[in-house]
């Protein structure tokens, strides 16, 4: 009778501690989940001055607040760059529209000539030479 006692008492131990593995297991997984979800759509709080009435203002890089409030540009070659990518980028909109146009004029042109095939052909049964 010890015997049985001892076996059951052991398979009792197992599966408490099988048990407690696959708990511990469950919450590291849900906590790395949570945790993930949390970093990839966390919203971004505004940083406050300091008087933590209203949020700070952004101001470009380069940029540098005088004591008093007033604001200075770092260096004017930062303005040029600005006005080079800024130019560019209009360029390559552009560019972008033209091809944009010239796309839906062909889609037009095909679908004007598929209509002209169908309403040929349409028109040749109906007269009865197709």
């Amino acid at each position: 009778m010890i015997h049985r006692a001892v076996v059951v008492v052991a398979v009792v131990v197992v599966v408490v501690v099988v048990v407690v593995v696959v708990v511990v297991v469950v919450v590291v997984v849900v906590a790395v989940i949570a945790v993930a979800i949390t970093e990839t759509v966390a919203v971004p709080v505004p940083v406050l001055d300091s008087t933590n009435r209203r949020p700070i203002k952004h101001r470009p890089e380069g940029t540098i607040v005088t004591a008093w409030g007033e604001e200075e540009e770092e260096e004017e070659e930062e303005e040029d760059d600005d006005d080079d990518e800024k130019e560019e980028e209009k360029e390559e909109e552009e560019e972008e529209e033209e091809e944009e146009e010239e796309e839906e004029e062909e889609e037009e042109e095909n679908a004007n000539r598929e209509r002209s095939e169908l309403t040929a052909s349409f028109n040749a049964i109906a007269c009865g030479t197709g």
